[in-house]
């Protein structure tokens, strides 16, 4: 199975609030992206994010849903290892609006440096990197808690992360760090 695509990961977004505005998802998107980036080293999907007014958008899909056809392609379901990070992000930042994403988004990172000086009149499409959004959320205060807990406990941060086995990050990343297991099939 290949990569996710940005409407795979929009449609699980939506099935979970039905009411997200397209602010909202676009917002979530660039944060399930970037800590995907931090974790994994890749990309949950090929799309590149760009640099808008509003903050981070994936902009193929934007034009797709708008200008051409909303229901497009075929989605497909997450991966078990694809959710378990979609999960941690949707639990910590599912529950605000389209405009408090937005402000996070603007106050500093990826979007911010990209943006530069321009005001919020102005307009702008420049590409937020791979790069950028990998390093920015490498940084994050709960993903390094994690690395510094995975190091003490003498597990590679990554194997708690990325367990296929997992029903959740967090869920998972507890159970391991108090001396249980993924699952029977994967010991550790």
């Amino acid at each position: 199975m290949g990569y996710a695509t940005a409407r795979d990961v929009a449609a699980e977004l939506r099935r979970r609030d039905r009411r997200a505005s397209d602010l909202k998802v676009h917002k979530l998107l660039y944060l399930v992206q970037g800590f995907h980036l931090a974790w994994t080293g890749r990309p949950l999907f090929g799309e590149p994010i760009e640099a808008w007014t509003d903050g981070p958008v994936v902009a193929d899909l934007w034009r797709e849903e708008h200008q051409r056809d909303p229901y497009g392609a075929p989605t497909r379901d997450l991966t078990a290892r694809e959710l378990n990070i979609f999960n941690h992000v949707y639990s910590r930042f599912g529950s605000m609006t389209g405009p408090q994403l937005r402000d996070l988004t603007h106050r500093e990172g990826p979007w911010r440096d990209v943006w530069g000086e321009r005001g919020p009149a102005d307009r702008g499409s420049d590409e937020i990197t791979t790069w950028q959004m990998r390093t920015w959320f490498q940084q994050d205060a709960e993903l390094r808690a994690l690395r510094s807990e995975a190091e003490r406990t003498g597990r590679r941060w990554r194997e708690l992360v990325m367990a296929e086995s997992s029903p959740g990050l967090a869920e998972s990343i507890e159970r391991v760090l108090k001396g249980g297991r993924f699952s029977e099939k994967q010991p550790f």
